[in-house]
């Protein structure tokens, strides 16, 4: 019986490290996987605000086509001939109405890209967490073994 206690005295800690190196890495892989979702719903955020963007543009281009046409048949309907003022107004209104809507188009794209890159940092972050855990835990497990069986 004396000399199974000297192999229980050094089995024990290794089981003990064994299972820890094991839930460390599992906790590491978990960690991983949660970072790489987070990407995908930062993905899913991104193309959500793309769809956002076209709508957006596709309403305001209806809405200015229906303010163009307005100011044309009112022009028609005084009888003023569509030249001239008229015709300028009308003119940097359409100029305008694109600009508007290339802003808009510009603006959703620079949206969509920030969420991006907010997706890319958090994936980086929790696969930087993920190799902490892995390192944190190997080290502990090194260090638990070490002292369970008086190495150091």
């Amino acid at each position: 019986m004396g000399a199974a206690a000297p192999i229980m005295a050094v089995a024990v800690p290794l089981v003990m490290g064994g299972v820890q190196a094991y839930t460390t890495y599992k906790g590491y892989k978990d960690q991983k996987k949660a970072a790489k979702e987070s990407e995908r719903s930062y993905e899913r955020d991104v193309e959500y605000q793309r769809m956002e963007t076209e709508e957006q543009v596709r309403r305001t281009e209806l809405e200015h086509q229906q303010q163009e046409a307005k100011a044309r048949a009112l022009a028609a309907a005084s009888g003023t001939k569509v030249q001239g003022t008229v015709s300028m107004f009308l003119k940097e209104m359409e100029e305008e109405n694109l600009r508007e809507i290339d802003w808009i188009a510009k603006s959703g794209a620079s949206r969509a890209d920030i969420i991006r890159e907010r997706g890319r940092m958090a994936r980086k972050e929790g696969k930087a967490r993920a190799q902490s855990t892995l390192y944190e835990g190997i080290a502990g497990g090194i260090s638990s073994v070490g002292k369970a069986t008086s190495w150091w």
